[in-house]
């Protein structure tokens, strides 16, 4: 077996009384942006890189920040897990979700809760890490997702975006919620 590192996501849908609807195959993601190098550049050579953040903004990324942080509050789209209706293919120089879908219970938005993670674990054959973000649709109105990405700290409130993925939509009606799970996974 070829040792490799790779990069999956899944979405599992549930009801309100958190019944799965349903469930995607574990995708593999092909997607990773210039930014996720750039960030480990700057911690494997401890050197300053300049890279694109969110707003379109070059900021000088050092050592030691916490860049790749990627833990994200409840209600925050500025960080962790994101879902959009963009449908463009992803390019390696995404900075930024095409359409991001807003925090919120208003038409068009979701609600975003905190972001956990799975520590690293050995799962047969591999080591997985896991991110996982549920979001709740509180609009009234189905809402088709269709992009999905992990913005990480780049600076202190300066973020970039590391992944970026746009995939068949996956329904989710009002009251339903989506959880997302990115699992980076190694293989020896």
């Amino acid at each position: 077996m070829k040792s490799s590192i790779g990069l999956f996501y899944q979405f599992t849908v549930t009801d309100k009384n958190g019944k799965v609807v349903r469930k995607t195959r574990l995708r593999r993601s092909k997607s990773f942006c210039i930014a996720f190098l750039q960030m480990l550049q700057v911690q494997m050579l401890q050197i300053d890189v300049d890279i694109r953040d969110n707003l379109n903004s070059l900021e000088t990324c050092t050592p030691g920040v916490s860049n790749l942080f990627a833990a994200a509050p409840a209600d925050d789209v500025t960080r962790g897990i994101v879902l959009g209706t963009g449908t463009t293919p992803p390019d390696n120089m995404d900075y930024v979700m095409e359409t991001l879908i807003p925090d919120g219970n208003g038409a068009n938005e979701l609600e975003y809760a905190a972001q956990t993670d799975i520590n690293a674990q050995e799962v047969g054959a591999n080591v997985d890490y896991q991110l996982i973000r549920s979001i709740q649709n509180l609009s009234g109105n189905p809402i088709n997702v269709t992009e999905a990405g992990l913005y990480t700290h780049i600076l202190v409130n300066k973020f970039g975006l590391i992944i970026h993925d746009v995939f068949t939509a996956v329904p989710v009606a009002d009251g339903e919620t989506i959880t997302v799970t990115y699992t980076l996974r190694t293989t020896v």
